[in-house]
């Protein structure tokens, strides 16, 4: 190795607890459903512990959910979300991390700021995502955020009952905690 040039081993690591939920309006009640199962990998982390430090910027990296995983804890509304979502035709929703930038942290927090396409119904959408990267004990992140969408956007129709008395409001948020696992040479 060249005196002076540090090389840094980097890895693809599946994401040790990743939480994925969308809450919205309705004309009777707000409500919320969350993912059961969430498939979240992130490429070209250092193979060192995880400091904010050492995570700055990369590229790459994917979140994947079944739409048939989004659970509302009412068989009735999943359903609906489910037909609204294209489930048939679309089963999947992904997430394609493009990149990310962290500014520099601040007692043990980042902001964080997400470069990425979304695709739900077949439409793929490019987004930002603006969240926060929070240090934990023995070489953990955790990143959490919250990203708003409009469900016509994806050219998707949201639930509709009783001829329109029943309106689900189209726009969304969607928020999210995942946690990047310690890594080890």
């Amino acid at each position: 190795m060249t005196p002076g040039i540090v090389a840094v081993a980097l890895l693809s690591l599946s994401v040790s607890q990743a939480r994925v939920w969308v809450s919205g309006t309705s004309t009777v009640q707000p409500w919320k459903c969350a993912a059961r199962a969430v498939d979240a990998r992130i490429a070209d982390l250092p193979a060192e512990p995880l400091t904010l430090a050492n995570v700055t910027s990369a590229s790459g990296g994917s979140v994947h959910i079944a739409v048939a995983a989004l659970d509302c804890s009412n068989d009735t509304m999943n359903e609906h979300l489910r037909n609204a979502l294209q489930a048939k035709d679309h089963p999947q929703i992904h997430f394609e991390l493009k990149s990310y930038q962290l500014t520099p942290a601040q007692g043990g927090k980042a902001k964080l700021a997400i470069d990425g396409a979304l695709t739900m119904g077949g439409a793929t959408k490019a987004i930002h995502i603006d969240a926060v990267a929070t240090e934990l004990p023995v070489g953990k992140i955790r990143v959490t955020g919250e990203y708003a969408l409009d469900m016509k956007d994806y050219g998707l129709k949201p639930p509709e009952l009783f001829f329109g008395a029943m309106r689900v409001d189209p726009r969304v948020v969607v928020g999210f905690e995942l946690t990047l696992p310690a890594t080890q040479r």
